[in-house]
C-alpha cells in the first residue's frame, strides 16, 4: 500500500523541478569524472572555488567532496537553464493559428523543443513528464478582452443595447478595471493557471442544483461490440480500466503531444479514478484517494463490493472479473429497504443532498458502506436492459435511447457523484457516465477510447462471446454492502428520486446520425471541419445573404475565436478572472455584472477523440445537457472522413426550445451549405 501511495506522487518530486531524468544525472557524473581524469573541468571552475570555501583542503577525500558538489550543482543549474528554455520555447503559439504548412519560424521551435528533449519519438512517454517545463497559462489585455467580448455581442443584441455596453466597458477600462487586473496579475505569479481553481469552485462546486443533466455528460460505446455477453463486457473494462489506472500512478501513461513537441497539461488525469464530489450546504468538496484496492458494483438496487487485487499486489485476471461479475449477475438477493432508490439521493439539489448525507449517513453501517462507494476507484452498472447503435440517418432511435440511459438512466440506477460510472446493458453494450467537475471532457474521452480499443484488440473469446482463459486463483466472494434506513431518510430517498424524474422528464435528447458527407468534403471548401459545423448550428437559426462570402468569412473569424481561446487570449475565463477579483474587492462593476450574467443559448462542445484509424473503434461520442433554461447543448464529433453525429438537449419546459426540430434543421443547415459550393 506505502509503495502505491509513494507512486502517485513521486513524479511531483522527479518532473514537478527538474525535466531531466536522475539517469541524465548519473550520466552526467560519469562523463565529469571521465573529463577530469584527462584535466577537462565540466564544473567551469566551480569545484576550485568550492575548494576555497573550505580553506583550500587538498586531501583526495576534500577533493572529491568539492567536486562531487560542483558536478550537482553544475547538473541543477544545466537542468534548471534547460527548463527555463523549454518553458520560453512552449509559449510559442503562432503554431495555433498557421494553416497546414507550417512556418520556417514553427519548424525552428519544434525542431529545438525536440533537441532539448533529446529528439525522442514520442517526447516521452511519461505522463507528467513535461509537466515542470509548462508555460504558466498567460492573462490577456485587459482592454483587448473587453473588446472581444463587445464584438462577440453584436449579433445578439440590437444597436442601442450594444452602445450601453460600449460604454459600460469603457468605464469598467478607466476605473476599476486595472485594479482588477493587477490582482489577477499578481495571482498568476503564485499558480501554474490563474482561473482553473476558481472556475472548479465557483462554476462547479458552488452550484447548488442537481449535477444530473446540468452539470454531468456521458460518452458512447463504439459501434462495434466486441462481446454480447455482459459480464465478460463488465470484466474487459473493469480490468483495462484498472491497467489504466496504474500507468497514470506509475507515470507510464503517454501523455498528449501536438505535433510531436507540443505537450499539454496532464494533471487532470490523476482525478479520473478514486475520486468522489462530496455535497455539501455551501460548496461540495472533492474527495481523491491515493489509491482504492476496489470497485462498487450496481445491480438491480444492490451494491456489492470486488477485490479488484490479489493479496500479492496483482490484479484480478480478466477471467476472474469475469467469474466475479456472473456471480452478482446470479445473485438474487433482493435489495434492502430503500437501496433501490439510493443513488437518486445523489441526483438532488446538493442542499437536500448534503444535509441527508450528515443526517443519516455520518455513521455506523450506513457511513461504512457510502464510504466503500465514495472511496472506490469507479462504479460498474450492470443494467437490466439491452442497448443498440444500430441507425439509419432518419431513424435515431436506438441510439436515442441508449443516450438517455447513459445520460441519466433510470434516475436512481447510478452513482452520479463518483467521476466514473461504467454502465453495461444485458446485451454487453456500453458508455460511461462522468461527473464534470473532476476533469474536461476530453481527458476523460481520451481514457475512454483507450478502454473500447482494449476489448476490441482482445482476441480470448470462446465461441459464446465469454473470456476462454482459466480462473488462475477463485477470488472471495463479493462483499455486499449493508443498509440501515429509517423512515425519514426512506423518504428523502422517495422525494430526491420524484426530483430526478422531473429532470429527466423535462431534457429532450435527440441524436444526429449524419452520413451524407464529412469532414473531407468540408476541407474541400477550404475552411476549418470545426467551423464549417459551428455555421451550420448557427445556420440552423437564420439564413444568409450572399452566402459563400459570408460563409467563408464567419467560418475565419470562428477559427480566430477559438485559436485565441487555445493561446491563452479568450476572454470569456479572463473576465470570469476579474469578476471573481471584484467580488473580493467588493467592487461593484455593472459591466462585469452584465458580462457574466448573460444566458448562451446554444452551448457546443467537439468531441476531441481522433477518429481517423481502425473504423470498428468509431464511436458516436457523447453529450451534456444545455447551460440555460432556453437553450441548446450540442456536441458533435467527426468519425473519421464521411460521416458526423450530433447530441442534442434542451429543456422540454421552455416553448422556445424543442430538440427534434433543432436536430432536424441541422442536416438541413449541413445540406445547404454543401449547395452553396455546389459539392
Amino acid at each position: 500500500m506505502l509503495k502505491k501511495i509513494y507512486g502517485s506522487h513521486r513524479h511531483y518530486l522527479i518532473f514537478g523541478y527538474y525535466p531531466s531524468s536522475l539517469f541524465s544525472a548519473v550520466t552526467f557524473l560519469i562523463v565529469a569524472l571521465s573529463a577530469g581524469s584527462v584535466g577537462l573541468d565540466l564544473t567551469f571552475g566551480l569545484s576550485g572555488y568550492i575548494e576555497s570555501l573550505f580553506n583550500g583542503d587538498t586531501s583526495a577525500e576534500g577533493n572529491l567532496t568539492c567536486f562531487l558538489i560542483a558536478i550537482g550543482l553544475t547538473w541543477i543549474g544545466a537542468c534548471t537553464l534547460r527548463k527555463y528554455i523549454l518553458r520560453r520555447l512552449l509559449q510559442y503559439k503562432g503554431f495555433i493559428y498557421e494553416p497546414r504548412k507550417p512556418s520556417l519560424k514553427t519548424k525552428l521551435v519544434i525542431g529545438s523543443i525536440r533537441l532539448l528533449h533529446g529528439w525522442s519519438k514520442p517526447l516521452t512517454k511519461s505522463l507528467y513528464g513535461c509537466q515542470g517545463i509548462l508555460p504558466l497559462l498567460p492573462i490577456p489585455n485587459l482592454q483587448d478582452s473587453v473588446n472581444q467580448y463587445l464584438e462577440s455581442m453584436k449579433p445578439l443584441v440590437d444597436k442601442e443595447k450594444h452602445e450601453i455596453l460600449g460604454r459600460l466597458a469603457d468605464e469598467f477600462v478607466k476605473t476599476n478595471g486595472p485594479t482588477c487586473q493587477r490582482y489577477l496579475v499578481f495571482k498568476s505569479w503564485l499558480t501554474p493557471n490563474y482561473i482553473s481553481d476558481w472556475w472548479e469552485k465557483y462554476i462547479y462546486l458552488m452550484g447548488r442544483s442537481s449535477i444530473l443533466i446540468n452539470s454531468n455528460y456521458y460518452c458512447f460505446d463504439a459501434l462495434e461490440c466486441p462481446t454480447s455477453n455482459q459480464a465478460t463486457r463488465a470484466a474487459l473494462l473493469t480490468y483495462s480500466s484498472l491497467k489504466i489506472r496504474q500507468q497514470i500512478e506509475d507515470n507510464k501513461f503517454e501523455p498528449i503531444i501536438i505535433q510531436d513537441a507540443i505537450p499539454l497539461c496532464s494533471w487532470q488525469y490523476e482525478r479520473i479514478f478514486n475520486t468522489c464530489r462530496i455535497p455539501g450546504e455551501t460548496v461540495d468538496t472533492i474527495q481523491h484517494e491515493d489509491f482504492s484496492d476496489y470497485v462498487v458494483v450496481q445491480h438491480r438496487g444492490r451494491y456489492f463490493k470486488i477485490r479488484a487485487y490479489h493479496p500479492n499486489g496483482n490484479i484480478l485476471s480478466e477471467a476472474e472479473f469475469q467469474l466475479q461479475f456472473n456471480r452478482i449477475l446470479k445473485d438474487e438477493s433482493h435489495p434492502a429497504v430503500g437501496e433501490m432508490k439510493l443513488g437518486a439521493l445523489t441526483t438532488w439539489d446538493r442542499i437536500n443532498w448534503a444535509k441527508t448525507r450528515a443526517n443519516f449517513f455520518s455513521k455506523g453501517v450506513n457511513k461504512q458502506s457510502l464510504d466503500f462507494i465514495e472511496k472506490s476507484a469507479f462504479i460498474i452498472n450492470l443494467d437490466d436492459q439491452d442497448f443498440f447503435t444500430e441507425h439509419t440517418e432518419k431513424d435515431t432511435t436506438n441510439l436515442d435511447h441508449f443516450a438517455r440511459a447513459l445520460f441519466h438512466g433510470k434516475g436512481y440506477d447510478r452513482w452520479i457523484d463518483k467521476s466514473v460510472n461504467v454502465i453495461i446493458g444485458k446485451n454487453g453494450r456500453a458508455g460511461v457516465h462522468c461527473e464534470h467537475s473532476l476533469a474536461d471532457g476530453p481527458v476523460g474521452s481520451h481514457i475512454w477510447e483507450i478502454n473500447l480499443r482494449y476489448a476490441l484488440d482482445y482476441d480470448n473469446y470462446d465461441d459464446q462471446g465469454c473470456i476462454a482463459a482459466s480462473v488462475g486463483t477463485i477470488p472471495p466472494y463479493p462483499d455486499r454492502l449493508t443498509w440501515d434506513l429509517p423512515q425519514d431518510c426512506l423518504e428523502a430517498v422517495d422525494q430526491a428520486a420524484l426530483n430526478a424524474q422531473k429532470l429527466i422528464d423535462n431534457v429532450g435528447l435527440k441524436m444526429v446520425a449524419f452520413s451524407s458527407f464529412g469532414r473531407s468534403l468540408m476541407k474541400k471548401c477550404q475552411v476549418s471541419p470545426d467551423a464549417f459545423i459551428q455555421m451550420a448550428l448557427q445556420l440552423a437559426f437564420f439564413r444568409l445573404q450572399d452566402q459563400i462570402k459570408y460563409f467563408q468569412k464567419a467560418c475565419d473569424r470562428h477559427q480566430n475565436t477559438y485559436r485565441n481561446a487555445m493561446s491563452g487570449s479568450g476572454c470569456d475565463r479572463h473576465l470570469f478572472g476579474l469578476y471573481a477579483v471584484s467580488k473580493y474587492l467588493k467592487i461593484d462593476s455593472p459591466f462585469l455584472n452584465e458580462a457574466l450574467s448573460r444566458p448562451w443559448l446554444l452551448s457546443t462542445s467537439q468531441t476531441s477523440m481522433a477518429q481517423t484509424k481502425l473504423k470498428p473503434t468509431l464511436c458516436p461520442g457523447g453529450g451534456f445537457g444545455p447551460v440555460s433554461e432556453d437553450g441548446y447543448g450540442v456536441s458533435y464529433i467527426f468519425c473519421g472522413e464521411t460521416s458526423l453525429f450530433f447530441h442534442v438537449t434542451s429543456n422540454k419546459a421552455s416553448v422556445r426550445t424543442d430538440s427534434v426540430k433543432f436536430a432536424e434543421e441541422i442536416t438541413r443547415a449541413l445540406n445547404d451549405i454543401r449547395a452553396m459550393f455546389s459539392l
